[in-house]
């Protein structure tokens, strides 16, 4: 569904565009689908979340099913990358973007990649 609103956006249905909701969504159900490649679909995702500016730009729900799905996939160095985002998340709140600060949820999801490490 994220794709064909994509493609339709992208074919100008301006009110088409995916936004913050619908990008976090996706990046949850792939975090919750407990696949290896979770992560690896869930950063393309985010990646390309990040590229649409404002309207889709990542919040701290979006970056905590981030560390979400790399508690569950396969990567080696899935405690490093989640203590990664972690800390950037609090250097963007540290300068004034409060819809990334570090929630309970936040450091339950680094403790959670840092445990299946």
């Amino acid at each position: 569904i994220l794709n064909h609103m994509l493609e339709l956006y992208e074919g100008g249905r301006e009110e088409c565009r995916p936004n913050t909701t619908s990008f976090t969504a996706v990046i949850d159900a792939w975090a919750k689908s407990g696949d290896k490649n979770a992560y690896e679909h869930a950063s393309k995702l985010f990646q390309q979340m990040q590229s649409m500016g404002k309207a889709a730009e990542p919040n701290s729900v979006t970056h905590n099913s981030l560390i979400n799905a790399l508690a569950v996939s396969s990567v080696p160095d899935k405690a490093t990358k989640a203590l990664d985002i972690l800390l950037e998340m609090t250097n963007m709140a540290n300068k004034g973007n409060r819809d990334v600060a570090p929630t309970i949820i936040t450091y339950s999801a680094v403790v959670k990649a840092c445990a299946r490490a």
